[in-house]
């Protein structure tokens, strides 16, 4: 389930080529079977070092049992926000994000709004554009 789930392709080499499902069925069974597997793992390396650790598996160097190859992950943190409303929930929200430091775009489009609500709004706009 977590390999469809997940959209993960496992491909079983060597050995165990027809033993695969019977494995992942068995482990679905046991707690203690799934932390077994996992200190098998005993070194991971990221993915573009994938020579040495079929180097390093290969030579059984460095203690190793299983080697993890980790794909790179890259991680992207924005500072800009787009905000619409003019309630005071995204009063709060625009003095939170402002608090934090982030680039905000802000419309305010509700012809039935709070008038204080959208002074204090353009206030707080105002005073990050001067």
């Amino acid at each position: 389930d977590v390999a469809r789930t997940k959209e993960l392709t496992i491909i079983n080499t060597r050995r165990a080529n027809q033993t695969l499902g019977a494995c992942l069925d068995l482990l679905k069974t046991s707690e203690a079977l799934r932390k077994g597997c996992k200190t098998m793992v005993t070194h991971t390396m990221p993915l573009e070092k994938v020579q040495q650790a079929f180097e390093m598996a290969a030579g059984y160097t460095h203690g190793v049992v299983k080697v993890g190859l980790l794909p790179e992950m890259r991680t992207r943190v924005t500072r800009q926000v787009g905000l619409m409303g003019s309630t005071s929930h995204s009063l709060g929200y625009l003095k939170y994000l402002l608090a934090e430091q982030f680039e905000v775009a802000f419309l305010i489009g509700e012809a039935n709004a709070d008038s204080s609500i959208q002074e204090q709004i353009l206030a707080l706009c105002s005073g990050r554009t001067q």
